[in-house]
């Protein structure tokens, strides 16, 4: 099946983070045996619109699948930000249309469409959908759904997407109850589907530390709660010299959550990482024993299946993507900001560690969210909606 996948955000190579579960998610379609092809536009600065062809289109491949990045010359400065936003959408919507239809003539006919989010990629989709005859899915993953006050403009243009889409997926059934009680309405072309994780690079590791080792990964803001970790530590831990901390990821916060730690009697035990690179990710979490990320909010989190890909037992917030995640015998949830709750999972986990079976908790991962698995879901989707090609509400 030749699959267009359109995303609103990409990686700019392969070692880049933002959006790099897009790039992973189409390597393992193309790995299902689909031919894969990735549309990017860039709107580029009014200021260049004379300085060469209105538009270009840069190939490259990429794991076998065909990278296609469109660079289109606004055609009216930013002078007024909603014109400019409405025009630089039309420019996309028509380009990507223009995009489809070249593909048609070189023998390429897409037979799906795949948007990643619908602002905007999955928005500007519907048109060149619509034009093509060509059913549109749509994942939705954009926290800012959930993060801020109900925005009457964003949840027209998602109203919008949902009704022309043939599906609509959400990463989480937490995520999508938050955003369809926003909606007020239901519609049976959505569902979910969970990211998904490299069960091939995150795998059981041997330990190597004598210590107990806790791990928090994350992006260094306020949203993360690693100032809630910090503090559970503490009171968990402060007589413990057998249990440390340590902190991954840089951000906003990371000063501040320095000068936190040292101010705890267990400062000596609790250690900053910096920015992690990607490709150290699987060697440091599989050399963990509990993962923690109390954050709020969180549509999915990527981060928990990794850990649980390496058999590691994990802690999350209620309420949150991970609940979809978390069961009976591979972690505890926490309500978000509740210090002592949270120190009493991270206690009960210390204390009961045997009962966390790494072989079981890994062999459950495999089967919820391993490549193979999530890929064949959505394959799933893309043959229902070929078969029916109904993008009505």
């Amino acid at each position: 099946m030749n699959v267009v996948i359109c995303p609103s955000w990409y990686p700019q190579n392969k070692d880049d983070i933002v959006g790099s579960f897009f790039r992973d998610q189409a390597i393992a379609l193309k790995n299902q045996g689909h031919r894969i092809f990735i549309f990017l536009v860039e709107l580029q600065s009014f200021k260049q619109l004379f300085t060469g062809p209105f538009w270009k289109v840069e190939h490259h491949v990429d794991e076998q699948m065909d990278v296609y990045k469109c660079k289109v010359r606004a055609v009216i400065p930013p002078l007024y930000p909603r014109l400019f936003d409405w025009h630089g959408l039309a420019i996309k919507k028509l380009v990507f249309h223009a995009f489809l239809r070249r593909l048609q003539k070189e023998g390429k006919a897409a037979d799906v469409i795949h948007a990643h989010s619908s602002f905007y990629a999955g928005y500007l989709a519907i048109f060149a959908s619509k034009r093509n005859n060509i059913p549109l899915v749509v994942t939705e993953h954009w926290s800012v759904l959930i993060t801020e006050s109900y925005n009457r403009r964003l949840y027209k243009t998602l109203e919008d997407t949902l009704c022309n889409s043939a599906s609509f997926i959400f990463v989480s059934n937490s995520f999508k109850n938050a955003v369809m009680h926003n909606l007020q309405f239901t519609s049976g072309k959505v569902t979910v589907i969970p990211n998904m994780v490299d069960t091939h690079t995150f795998t059981l590791r041997k330990k190597q530390n004598n210590k107990f080792s806790i791990l928090a990964l994350c992006g260094l803001n306020k949203s993360k709660g690693v100032h809630y970790v910090i503090d559970a530590f503490e009171l968990s831990f402060k007589n413990s010299p057998q249990v440390e901390l340590l902190i991954g990821g840089d951000g906003v916060e990371r000063n501040t959550l320095m000068q936190q730690a040292k101010e705890k009697s267990s400062r000596d035990r609790i250690f900053f990482l910096g920015a992690v690179h990607r490709s150290k990710v699987p060697e440091l979490m599989g050399s963990q024993h509990l993962f923690v990320m109390t954050s709020q909010p969180e549509t999915f989190g990527i981060v928990y299946i990794e850990a649980l890909a390496c058999g590691i037992p994990i802690i999350g917030t209620q309420g949150q993507g991970v609940e979809d995640i978390v069961n009976s015998f591979n972690g505890l949830l926490v309500e978000y900001g509740n210090v002592q709750e949270l120190s009493r999972a991270m206690m009960h986990i210390y204390e009961h560690y045997s009962a966390y079976d790494p072989e079981l908790i890994r062999e459950d991962a495999i089967q919820r969210f391993s490549q193979e698995s999530v890929s064949q879901r959505i394959t799933e989707v893309y043959e229902k909606v070929c078969h029916t090609n109904s993008n009505l509400c």
